[in-house]
């Protein structure tokens, strides 16, 4: 396994994913539990491409959610949570 949290590795392995599709870069968040997130804005994504994105994380992360607005700030947020199995959700 070589040291390596197996849920850390899952985060940074879809993140890359999604860079990947969406040909640019896709910070990790570190949540207050100690797990992560991925969180991006697919407002400017191709809407076949963001159907790819969403069907891929909805897979694979513990918890997934998004939130659209439109007008002067049109934005469509996606973000993916990662836990791993011991997390209470309380702040570490």
């Amino acid at each position: 396994m070589n040291g390596v949290d197996p849920v850390a590795r899952e985060v940074f392995e879809q993140a890359a994913v999604v860079a990947a599709l969406l040909d640019g870069e896709v910070p990790v968040e570190q949540l207050d539990c100690g797990c992560s997130r991925i969180r991006v804005d697919l407002a400017g994504a191709d809407r076949l491409v963001e159907g790819e994105i969403v069907q891929h994380l909805a897979r694979a992360a513990t918890r997934f959610g998004g939130h659209s607005s439109s007008g002067i700030d049109d934005r469509r947020d996606l973000w993916a949570e990662f836990h791993t199995a011991t997390c209470t959700g309380q702040p570490t």
